[in-house]
């Protein structure tokens, strides 16, 4: 529904894809991130900065949310995970697509074909928020790709002016802020 019609209610939610890196190349991504000098080579040899989910765990080390113990441990948990069973390895997690079909529709004949693709939910206990991990082609090439959405209710966020968003409906252009800290 569009916000702008329907007010806010506590049924709403934010669907935030996150992504992990950019390459430096992307001139628009570049502007946004907020450490574009924090630069890597990445798996395909090309040069990398940190951009959200990889910003937001930088900024976790920096405020004290999580230890380079932690991190570490996490990266050694990685490393003995088999190639095999990595996300977009796994096959129990293949994309499916089904031969086609004829399909009728308002007389026109087209050929239906049913794509699935898996879906892997993951619900923190202390929060409202819902982790979705969708495995689906790259947008330009054939290879298959999780893509990470971070989904939170909409009341974990702040108005820019400060108002309720509850039971009213979005203004133009507005902005609204999800916090992060220790909490």
């Amino acid at each position: 529904m569009a916000t702008k019609k329907v007010n806010f209610s506590n049924k709403n939610y934010i669907e935030w894809q996150i992504g992990y890196d950019i390459t430096v190349d992307n001139s628009e991504k570049m502007k946004l991130t907020t450490l574009p000098d924090k630069r890597f080579i990445g798996s395909k040899g090309k040069e990398k900065a940190l951009y959200e989910l990889s910003e937001y765990l930088f900024y976790f080390y920096d405020m004290d949310i999580i230890s380079k113990k932690e991190i570490k441990y996490l990266l050694d948990e990685i490393k003995q995970i088999d190639n095999k069973k990595l996300i977009e390895n796994n096959i129990d997690l293949s994309v499916n697509r089904f031969h086609p079909i004829e399909y009728v529709l308002e007389g026109i004949k087209f050929q239906k074909s049913i794509i699935q693709y898996p879906l892997l939910l993951y619900k923190f206990s202390s929060f409202e928020v819902l982790v979705e991990i969708v495995i689906k082609e790259k947008q330009y090439a054939i290879v298959l790709q999780p893509m990470l959405y971070i989904c939170f209710p909409i009341t974990l966020l702040d108005s820019e002016d400060g108002s309720e968003l509850i039971g009213r409906c979005a203004k133009t252009n507005e902005k609204a802020y999800l916090t992060l800290d220790k909490k």
